[in-house]
């Protein structure tokens, strides 16, 4: 029985899945299989899965018609036999000291989360194992806001401890990945009050951002409330399954005002104002102002968000969403003048 079982979810990637797979290959530690769920490719991936699992015996294919990333996932971890478990997708690369480095922390820490740090540039990879700084239970807000709670591929994960639980992803293009890792750390801290995080600031994982066949790259009409939705996820893990500091709190309302705006402005823009202004209506925003006020959240968002002005919360989205950080800031602050 293998240690690790590494699922890859595989569809329209032949350009990036050699590069994947033989970033499994380049793993210091050995002892893995690796499971390649094809999921009714249009490309050559099918024919490239098959050629790895003729090479080494450790890559195993399942060839299923389409039915999603996230079914293929479910599916390729009912197949997995190991201790652990990893996910990788098809377009993305480990580092070669990803599966040893997280495996030494993970059997000193048996009871913490395991979770590392990635790029979406060329990587330089560290050439020998590499540490991990402990994160408090309590800072879970912060590590969302991170982005290092958001994907399932940057951490380790119990396979036995998985299965009995019975957590799935959801059959859902958007936010998967996000429910998925929250809800398996808040099940599993829950049955190890002594556990924490162990983090890897260095980045063990590369992220490609240039797929086009990605899932993560096509617009959805339903992402602005698939994003809200997220939101009052967030809301509920983050005031009622963690302890929250009321400082992470604030930081945490200002962040998710951000990525509600930043949701409205790219509603606007597919699918017109109209749109944008029925989604100021959802209740979870309310919740999201309601709580921002209680813990002070200066942000010029929030007014606008919490009056409902949707020409200005899709304004202030575009400056989110642009990445123009810069000039957010400096109408953070003017704003906060202005209020003064």
């Amino acid at each position: 029985m293998p240690l690790i079982s590494i699922v890859i979810p595989v569809y329209g990637a032949e350009a990036f899945l050699p590069r994947c797979l033989d970033s499994v290959l380049a793993q210091t530690f050995s002892d893995w299989e690796c499971i390649l769920v094809e999921d009714g490719s249009p490309d050559g991936s099918a024919a490239i899965c098959d050629e790895y699992a003729a090479r080494d015996a450790r890559f195993r294919v399942l060839h299923q018609k389409n039915q999603g990333g996230s079914i293929a996932r479910n599916n390729g971890v009912k197949m997995a036999q190991g201790e652990y478990l990893v996910f990788l997708d098809n377009d993305d690369a480990f580092a070669p000291q990803l599966l040893e480095s997280a495996l030494r922390i993970q059997r000193r820490q048996p009871d913490s989360v395991v979770l590392w740090g990635y790029t979406c540039s060329d990587p330089a990879w560290p050439d020998s194992p590499v540490e991990f700084k402990r994160r408090e239970r309590f800072e879970a807000s912060r590590l969302y806001m991170e982005s290092q709670l958001l994907f399932a591929w940057n951490k380790f994960y119990s396979l036995p401890f998985l299965k009995s639980i019975g957590l799935d992803h959801e059959d859902t293009v958007y936010g998967s990945d996000t429910v998925f890792t929250v809800n398996y750390i808040r099940a599993w801290l829950k049955a190890r009050p002594t556990g924490a995080f162990y983090q890897s600031r260095c980045a063990l994982h590369y992220y490609e951002p240039a797929n086009p066949n990605s899932e993560t790259a096509h617009f959805s009409e339903s992402y602005c409330q698939d994003e809200l939705a997220l939101i009052g996820q967030a809301l509920d893990w983050f005031t009622n399954d963690f302890e929250t500091k009321p400082e992470d709190l604030a930081l945490l309302c200002h962040s998710l005002l951000k990525t509600a705006a930043g949701a409205l402005y790219i509603q606007q823009k597919n699918a017109g104002i109209e749109a944008a202004k029925a989604s100021l209506e959802d209740p979870v925003l309310q919740k999201l102002c309601a709580l921002a006020k209680k813990h002070r959240c200066r942000t010029p968002i929030l007014g606008a968000v919490a009056g409902r002005h949707a020409k200005r919360a899709i304004r202030l989205g575009h400056l989110v969403m642009e990445g123009n950080d810069h000039t957010y800031q400096r109408l953070c602050r003017l704003w906060e003048l202005l209020r003064l």
